[in-house]
């Protein structure tokens, strides 16, 4: 049996997943969901993305389940005041998507 410390153990360390599954457990405790993603697609003049979830559900004897894509999520650009880093995102690439705990449909219709 593993030592654990919060949410880390002995074998947090051993493999590149299980210190990013370290890492996304500790920050979603804070009201968010956070999920490792692929790029599929990538519509420039919207600034959506379709994106595929990296994370597989699991059953009870080991079979992974992979999620359906996750359509229409926004992306943006690093900007502090009348400066912005622009880099487009590509199919393929690999990145994070933030979900809010809530439904926060009232604050997007006020916005």
């Amino acid at each position: 049996m593993s030592s654990l410390f919060g949410l880390f153990t002995q074998n947090t360390t051993h493999s590149d997943v299980e210190r990013l599954n370290y890492i996304l457990r500790t920050v979603g405790q804070k009201g968010t969901i956070i999920v490792p993603v692929q790029i599929v697609s990538v519509d420039l003049q919207k600034h959506r993305l379709i994106v595929a979830p990296m994370i597989q559900q699991v059953t009870t004897d080991g079979r992974g389940i992979p999620h359906a894509p996750l359509h229409d999520i926004p992306y943006g650009y690093e900007q502090a005041g009348e400066c912005v880093l622009q880099i487009d995102p590509q199919p393929g690439d690999i990145g994070i998507a933030v979900c809010a705990y809530r439904d926060i449909s009232r604050l997007k219709a006020t916005q």
